[in-house]
Parts: C-alpha cells; sequence; structure tokens
C-alpha cells in the first residue's frame, strides 16, 4: 500500500460521509470499470485500528518504530513508521494507526491519530527537480486565416462490460443440515472459496443460505484456509462475530461422499467437525474423523484461562499438553473467549500463527454438558 493511498484516505477523513459517498459515485461515473473493484473491496472485513506509542524515530535516516503489544501479538515485532507518515507526531506520543504488511510480512503504520483525533499529515514523496523556466523570445503574432470547420463524426464510447458474479454454492439438502432451514451459528454450510488475498491473510466463501442470510459472503483468514484454494467447494462451520459471519474448521465438501444412510452429527463441539453416525446410533461426538484436514490438529485441549486483558482484547490459556508441544501458553483473542473468564476451565483447538505460536480457536466451557454427555477428552 502506497504513501499515496494514505494521503488520500487522510483527505476523505476530513470530510462528511455524504460527501465521500458523492465523490465515490463522480469517480465511478469518470471510471465506471472501479465499481467492480470498489465491491469487492466493501465485502471485505475493515482494517483494523491499533494502539501503541512511538518508541523511536531517527529524522536522519527517515524512520522510526511504535511498540504496541497488538501489533506484536499479531506480527511477532514492533510496526515501522516512515517519516512521510509521522506527520508531527514525536517519540512517546500515543497514536492510533493502520497496519499494512510489506513484501517481507513486516508491519507497517499508516494513518497516524493522536488521542484528540488529531491526524498526522501524510507527506507525499518529493518530485524530480526541472530546470527553472524561462520565457521564450517574442514572436511576432500573425492573425490567423479564417478555415472552415471539418466535420468530426462523434467517437464511439466503449461499452465497459462488468463480468457477472460466481454463482452461490448451495448447501445440499441433508448434507451440514437441511438448505431450508434458518442459517445458525455453530452449523455447518457448504460454499466456494471464491477469493482470498494471501498479502491481507483473508478471504471469502459463497455459501447461497449464508450470504442470503447475512447479505454478504463469509469471511476467511489465513488461520482457518490451510490447503485449500480459490475455486475449491468446502464444507466449514459457521461462527457469527458481531452479527457478521466467519468460517472456521474447514474441510473438503463431501457431498459425493456421505453413504445414504449417514448423517452428521449436530450440536457438538466445532473441533469435532465431520463426524459420521447412523441414523440408528445415539447423536454422540465421535473422537476421530475420516474428513479431518491434512496437517490440522483434530485434538480438543482441556486448560484453564491464567490471564486475560480485557483493554488489549487478549490472554492465555495455560494446558500442559500444548505447552510441551509449543513450549509456551496458548494465546486466546477476544474474539474467541466468548463468555468465559479468567479461571474458567476450557476446552479448545489449536492452531498456528505465521510465527508457529499456538492459538486458541473454538473455545467452549470445558463442562460435559457443553459437549454431549458421551464426549471423551483425549488421553494426556
Amino acid at each position: 500500500m502506497t504513501t499515496a493511498a494514505s494521503s488520500i484516505a487522510q483527505v476523505l477523513a476530513q470530510n462528511t460521509d455524504d460527501d465521500v459517498l458523492q465523490a465515490l459515485q463522480l469517480y465511478i461515473s469518470l471510471r465506471p470499470e472501479f465499481q467492480t473493484h470498489a465491491l469487492g473491496a466493501l465485502q471485505q472485513e475493515p482494517m483494523r485500528r491499533y494502539s501503541g506509542t512511538i518508541t523511536n524515530f531517527n529524522r536522519e535516516k527517515g524512520f522510526g518504530f511504535i511498540q504496541s503489544e497488538e501489533v506484536t501479538a499479531d506480527f511477532g515485532k514492533d510496526s515501522f513508521v516512515s517519516d512521510r507518515e509521522i506527520g508531527h507526531f514525536n517519540v512517546g506520543d500515543t497514536v492510533l494507526f493502520t497496519v499494512v504488511v510489506n513484501r517481507d510480512n513486516k508491519p507497517q503504520a499508516r494513518l497516524l491519530q493522536g488521542a484528540t483525533g488529531d491526524l498526522a499529515a501524510v507527506t507525499q514523496p518529493p518530485q524530480q527537480s526541472q530546470a527553472a523556466w524561462v520565457a521564450p523570445p517574442p514572436v511576432a503574432v500573425v492573425p490567423p486565416r479564417h478555415v472552415p470547420p471539418v466535420y468530426e463524426p462523434p467517437a464511439k464510447v466503449a461499452r465497459v462490460e462488468v463480468p457477472p458474479m460466481p454463482p452461490p454454492a448451495v448447501m445440499p439438502a441433508g448434507v451440514c443440515g437441511a438448505s431450508n432451514q434458518a442459517v445458525q451459528d455453530g452449523t455447518r454450510y457448504v460454499g466456494t472459496i471464491t477469493s482470498f488475498m494471501p498479502e491481507k491473510h483473508f478471504g471469502f466463501i459463497a455459501s447461497q443460505a449464508v450470504t442470503a442470510h447475512f447479505g454478504r459472503d463469509t469471511f476467511l483468514s489465513d488461520l482457518e484456509i490451510g490447503s485449500f484454494k480459490v475455486g475449491d467447494t468446502v464444507s466449514f462451520t459457521l461462527l457469527v462475530k458481531n452479527g457478521k459471519p466467519q468460517a472456521r474448521n474447514l474441510q473438503s465438501s463431501f457431498e459425493e461422499v456421505l453413504p445414504p444412510n449417514m448423517v452428521v452429527a449436530a450440536g457438538v463441539g466445532a473441533g469435532l467437525r465431520g463426524s459420521l453416525l447412523t441414523p440408528s446410533q445415539p447423536a454422540m461426538a465421535l473422537q476421530t474423523s475420516s474428513f479431518e484436514q491434512a496437517g490440522e490438529d483434530p485434538t480438543r485441549y482441556v486448560g484453564v484461562i491464567t490471564t486475560f486483558m480485557a483493554e488489549r482484547r487478549y490472554g492465555f490459556i495455560q494446558c500442559e499438553e500444548v505447552s510441551k508441544l509449543y513450549g509456551k501458553d496458548t494465546f486466546l483473542s477476544d474474539l474467541e473467549i466468548g463468555q468465559n473468564s479468567v479461571g474458567s476451565s476450557v476446552s479448545f483447538r489449536v492452531v498456528l500463527n505465521r510465527s508457529g505460536q499456538p492459538q486458541a480457536r473454538d473455545v467452549l466451557g470445558a463442562d460435559a454438558a457443553e459437549l454431549g454427555t458421551d464426549f471423551h477428552w483425549p488421553s494426556a
């Protein structure tokens, strides 16, 4: 993302929402093909704003760093800030900022904002110097001859065809719940991965039932996509956060794999996805699944929430088994803690971030009643 983008965003931030929308409409009238790109961007999750303190800045070298525990938790290091972004802020100032990553996946601070809401003035890159302008010598002015105008037919304006959106995946009836049932949090659905941007670490899944219910496609993070790619048809567990759909526990679509007499167990923990039961069996969770995605740890672990800092939106779960595997406690975000609190015993699934550190997913209370009385904890 360029410095010019920060400068434009700063100009937009100084105007009302109505003025910004009207400006976009005028811009699209000038470049109709931009509308397709704008629609895709509006469906994406808003970029997160972080809080941090400018710890150092070298004016001669033109850069410094912002320390933020949130950024360190997400990216493993402090955020770089350039002299084109820092504006009037100084070392020691606390600022809000948006993070983008460079080609080396290192965090870069953009659009700095002070505690009082003041924005940093973004500096544009210097233009190439030009030679001083010298007035040309005066010349005699000759009155022009009268030349009759030549008729030119109006130029044909090329019609811009907006490609149609790909049809959403239809959730097959009888698989992951009938398609005519209401969309519910924790239910599995089938959809197609329509987009994924590795540099932004997220994409979207189109699923007819979910899209019709929420008016948007399902958000897919790089922690969940695994080895799947754009165009793959997958099944996923629906997780609703702040009224927006997110995908968890992806696995290959098993529409053609399920025998006619097999059904999917409902109402069990998300980490026990894909367990198969015959209609004659009781609805109990199985510990293993033939549909587990390769490379994922299907085990649900049990631990205790030892710390959680609400103002920083994260904490940690202590679990002896996870500590033995990864050498540290499990990171817990505010998106996963749910109704649990410090001291709660919870069960959870583990995924690894880009730095190979354990992150908790699908966190549930450890009470066996939440997972079904027939649930069997994995042996230590």
